[in-house]
């Protein structure tokens, strides 16, 4: 089958592709894998600076963390949020 716009064509091919390797990747940021990790989890990874509840998330529904980096050994960090979806996961998605 021919088609009248082959760059098209090529270019959904190709979006279509990068997003199937872009979800298949383990994204884990500071050691936690992004929609896997639970709060429980994020509070025992990062036990080298002080996490403080930080209210419910208008969005996802969750709690969210927050913290200002102390300990995380990040250059330039002043403060980090953790958002959780209403069952704990991080991130909420």
């Amino acid at each position: 089958m021919k088609t009248k716009h082959p760059i098209a064509t090529l270019a959904a091919v190709a979006t279509l592709a990068f997003t199937n390797l872009a979800q298949a990747a383990n994204v884990a940021p500071l050691g936690l894998e992004l929609g896997v990790a639970t709060l429980d989890q994020v509070k025992n990874k990062l036990a080298a600076t002080r996490l403080e509840p930080n209210g419910t998330n208008a969005y996802s529904d969750g709690p969210m963390l927050k913290s200002d980096g102390a300990g995380l050994e990040i250059e330039g960090l002043h403060e980090i949020v953790f958002i959780f979806d209403a069952k704990q996961n991080y991130p909420a998605c």
